[in-house]
């Protein structure tokens, strides 16, 4: 049987179970969001075959339907838009988790004269660090580089 270090379970609890919560949060929306778009789309649809509409009607239910076909075109667009505004909030929440836990448990095992496990707590606070600032570094380049003439 594979027996798990404590490095191990601090990165199976900080790094794996984050993820897989946030994928499959990402999908039940998606999932969501696609249901309700398909049924107003069949609710449009009927509304066009129906013969008592007068044709303003049917004009701005034509509308609707290509907004919805351009919205439906458009979803890696809103994909990369969505990743682009969470994955770096999720990144800092991270890395801020990490970088306070595992430097509060650093001190703490420092401060008793307990030596077990230092390397592995720094190493995730510096990793929590890096988490933590990368954002904010990728901004910083992402506006320098938008700055300067090419």
């Amino acid at each position: 049987m594979l027996a798990l270090s404590d490095g191990s379970t601090l990165l199976l609890i900080a790094f794996v179970l984050p993820l897989g919560l946030i994928f499959t949060a990402l999908m039940v929306r998606m999932t969501n969001r696609h249901n309700l778009r398909e049924e107003r789309l069949k609710v449009l649809q009927k509304a066009l075959e129906a013969p008592a509409l007068d044709e303003s009607t049917r004009r701005q239910v034509l509308e609707v339907l290509s907004l919805e076909e351009r919205r439906a075109a458009d979803f890696w667009g809103n994909l990369a838009v969505f990743f682009r505004c969470w994955v770096p909030r999720v990144s800092v929440a991270i890395g801020w988790i990490l970088l306070v836990f595992c430097g509060g448990m650093w001190t703490v095992l420092r401060l008793t004269d307990n030596h077990r496990g230092d390397f592995s707590l720094v190493a995730f606070a510096m990793i929590g660090l890096v988490l933590v600032s990368l954002p904010m570094a990728l901004r910083e380049f992402d506006r320098r580089s938008t700055n300067q003439p090419a």
